[in-house]
């Protein structure tokens, strides 16, 4: 009986003993895992506050990798993409590059040219207006004075370049005429100026022609859509050997003119609106009495110009001349 009871106390005693040491290696196990993951949470935090300062100090660097410490577990620490902040200067418009510098200009003084010019009367005239316009206050040089023309030459004109009067006339006029060119007989040309102050159209006006003995006969007439600016010229020309081309004519045909003729020019309604004729011919197309001469080769029968407009009285022999 006795015994029975040691061997039930003994059995006892070994479980005890066995469930003692399993629990000891339940708590081992447990203790050593709790170990491993207390440390991998450390270095998780100290990879976190690598990767924080990193960010601190250097916020503009390039894409960089934080955090290298590996865990107990096996498990790479991850690498942690920091993106560089965005640092690009915006664009601005170029500046507006400053003006060059001006060139001093250095005039000579009153002295120097007295002294340079002491012989010429005109540059001495120069220097006393330079002297008074000093005295002014004005300090800007007189411009310099072209050289007088002692030969009295005046200069050459043609129907093209002569000066066109100014507004002051009530119709179309008849400007200039040329019978007869160095050129050739047939270097002819009637030149209308218009002295209102409207444009004019002259769609479907003639221009007409009498000879010595007063035939009548068409030069011209005045094709559609054409105008005279006001102020403003328009030429007939003789078409032969390119000459109404060379001329630069607006108006072109094979008719002539010659001496003692006269020519007139017509409305679209048939109504006389200039006259002119030269020389001794008979029947002709005139306003008061004829200019008494036939222009002679390259010269140009010329209505006369009287304070900047076209001379017009209702007269040929007062109107015009050569």
């Amino acid at each position: 009986m006795e015994e029975d009871q040691n061997r039930a106390v003994s059995a006892k005693n070994r479980i005890r003993k066995v469930g003692f040491y399993v629990c000891l290696f339940l708590a081992g196990f447990l203790l050593a895992a709790f170990a491993r993951e207390g440390i991998d949470a450390m270095k998780k935090t100290a990879n976190l506050a690598a990767q924080t300062a990193g960010e601190a100090w250097a916020p503009n660097s390039a894409v960089k990798t934080i955090a290298r410490v590996p865990l107990k577990n096996g498990t790479p620490a991850p690498k942690v993409a920091v993106a560089k902040k965005n640092t690009k200067v915006p664009a601005f418009l170029p500046a507006v590059p400053a003006p060059a510098p001006q060139k001093e200009i250095n005039y000579p003084t009153t002295a120097e040219i007295k002294e340079a010019t002491s012989s010429s009367g005109q540059i001495a005239e120069i220097v006393a207006a330079s002297d008074a316009t000093s005295a002014a206050g004005d300090s800007t040089p007189p411009a310099p004075q072209a050289p007088p023309n002692n030969n009295n030459i005046a200069p050459a004109e043609s129907p093209t370049t002569a000066p066109v009067p100014a507004p002051g006339g009530s119709h179309l006029v008849i400007a200039e005429i040329q019978i007869s060119g160095t050129g050739g007989t047939e270097n002819d040309f009637i030149k209308f100026s218009n002295p209102t102050s409207a444009n004019l159209d002259i769609s479907g006006w003639k221009i007409r022609k009498r000879t010595k003995t007063g035939t009548e006969s068409s030069i011209r007439v005045i094709p559609e859509g054409t105008s005279v600016a006001a102020g403003a010229t328009i030429l007939w020309a003789n078409s032969k050997n390119n000459f109404a081309a060379n001329m630069g004519a607006q108006i072109i045909s094979s008719a002539t003119i010659s001496k003692d003729n006269s020519v007139a020019v017509f409305d679209s309604a048939g109504n006389l609106v200039d006259a002119v004729s030269w020389g001794g011919g008979a029947g002709q197309f005139t306003e008061g009495q004829p200019y008494p001469l036939s222009p002679d080769d390259g010269q140009i029968l010329r209505r006369k110009i009287k304070d900047g407009t076209w001379v017009d009285t209702g007269n040929n022999s007062t109107d015009f001349l050569i």
